[in-house]
């Protein structure tokens, strides 16, 4: 079950002992082909007769298809963050995370709207994207408006790393999907809720996201980087002793990035356990960066608690006895969550306007949740 971390088509290699052994059409799967030219390659240089899709068609059904057509670029990319497998332990139903129809039978179709809307998006993260691509699919008139001059939100900080390159395709290719839709894209535009009513829309959906945590109780906290900033590559490090705040994914993924390019790295983290609370991350993907943890040498300090930031480092608390220590280090990276940006909906009420909010404005959560909560709205209006 390879993950988002590791290379596409990982299994190739291994298949020219398998052919040599046996006489049989050999097909290879379970190595992330999710792309057509790696797949018809695969084939034709004769290192096997078939190729396996699995989780590259719960993200995009119409793979083969498109494929055939000679519309490659069209296809929507696997991220390989395996929520489909997770769900399917959880829950027993393989949902993916940039599908949201997928084993979505209890929901409604995307199908063609009885009323055509004049439908309004503020924020163009990905719940926005999808959104639009819904709403544009069902064939209403949409206008997305994004305040910064890129499409994206918090695509750019999750694929900010170096080994998250199908988290950059996935933006790119809602970039060009909002495009091929017909969706107007307004960049570099803020809308106040005087603005939108002025607009006249019938809908409008409110996809604003958030923003890191960075509590200003700690002292010192403004000495600090946030999380942000530090997985787009905007703050680079001045020394090569990092400290983590915050062991959930972000930070792992942060403390797995650094370590990568050498520097010595501690991650400070009030559970017992990283990567033990908030949305689950499938074994697979959380197993590859403790592995890599270890072969880096990265520090896991469990069960402390932040105290204070200081010119030097970080002053922690153990968290069942109080006892308290510092912690040296050159930078200090801040990663103890998101919270929602400020949303205009409620100034809204009492438009006119229908007004929706979804993604991280309604709950801080992932590209699973984002996608499904533009989904659950979209396809019923």
């Amino acid at each position: 079950m390879p993950n988002v971390y590791m290379p596409h088509g990982i299994t190739l290699k291994y298949i020219d002992p398998v052919r040599e052994a046996v006489k049989i059409p050999v097909l290879v799967g379970g190595c992330r082909i999710d792309d057509g030219e790696m797949a018809e390659n695969a084939i034709a240089s004769g290192k096997c007769d078939g190729v396996v899709l699995a989780r590259a068609l719960l993200a995009e059904p119409e793979f083969g298809n498109k494929v055939r057509e000679g519309r490659g670029n069209e296809i929507c990319p696997c991220i390989g963050c395996n929520n489909c497998l997770m769900s399917h332990v959880v829950t027993g139903k393989p949902r993916c995370a940039v599908n949201p129809v997928d084993m979505a039978e209890e929901s409604p179709e995307i199908l063609p709207a009885e009323q055509k809307k004049k439908v309004v998006i503020i924020g163009g993260g990905v719940s926005g994207m999808e959104a639009a691509i819904i709403c544009a699919k069902r064939g209403h008139t949409v206008d997305l408006y994004e305040k910064t001059g890129e499409l994206g939100g918090n695509l750019h900080p999750a694929g900010g790393h170096s080994f998250k390159e199908d988290i950059r395709k996935l933006n790119r290719w809602y970039i060009e999907e909002l495009d091929r839709r017909g969706v107007k894209v307004h960049l570099n535009t803020e809308l106040n809720a005087v603005q939108i009513k002025a607009l006249k829309p019938d809908v409008c959906l409110v996809a604003v996201g958030s923003y890191p945590v960075m509590p200003e109780s700690i002292p010192g906290i403004s000495k600090g980087v946030d999380a942000v900033s530090a997985a787009t590559g905007k703050f680079k490090p001045r020394g090569d002793n990092v400290v983590v705040v915050g062991g959930g994914l972000t930070g792992c993924e942060i403390a797995m990035d650094y370590a990568m390019q050498g520097k010595k790295v501690t991650i400070v983290e009030y559970e017992k356990k990283v990567m033990s609370v908030g949305l689950p991350t499938f074994y697979s993907n959380l197993t590859y960066i403790l592995v890599m943890f270890y072969g880096l040498g990265v520090r896991q300090l469990t069960g402390h608690k932040l105290e204070e930031v200081t010119d030097n480092g970080v002053i922690v608390s153990n968290v069942d006895t109080g006892e308290k220590m510092e912690v040296p280090a050159s930078d200090v990276i801040i990663a103890m969550g998101l919270k929602a940006n400020t949303s205009v909906a409620s100034e809204l009420e009492g438009s006119g306007i229908e007004v929706h909010e979804i993604g991280d404005a309604v709950e801080i959560g992932n590209i699973a949740t984002s996608t499904r909560s533009a989904f659950e709205v979209c396809a019923n209006l």
